[in-house]
């Protein structure tokens, strides 16, 4: 499989089984290596005896998994998800999920 071929994950992203959403094979690899350095910044943090030193690797963390977040968000819009099924993943309304995300220029649908 080249970096221009797609995997195509469910919903859930358990695998291809019901309504699937293909995902570029880059863009996977670049979040995981987002959420690698999120993981890695939480093992730090928990590991440092300097408090401020913790804060610092968990802000890295928080702002690495806000990233990856945001990017999912786009892709599952991108593929003709609705801000009801984001806001739903996220636990949410769509229209806060909307306004949560608001780099998105789409309707909140109701």
């Amino acid at each position: 499989m080249d970096e221009h071929e797609t995997r195509t994950v469910d919903r859930s992203g358990h695998g291809p089984e019901g309504a699937s959403i293909p995902v570029p094979r880059l863009r996977l690899r670049r979040l995981g290596d987002e959420v690698a350095v999120a993981l890695r910044a939480v093992t730090q943090a928990r590991a440092s005896r300097d408090a401020i030193a913790a804060l610092a690797q968990v802000t890295v963390a928080i702002e690495q998994l806000s990233a990856t977040q945001h990017e999912l968000v786009a892709v599952l819009l991108d593929h003709g998800h609705t801000w009801s099924e984001v806001g739903e993943a996220l636990s949410t309304t769509a229209s806060a999920a909307e306004r949560r995300f608001p780099q998105r220029g789409r309707t909140v649908d109701v």
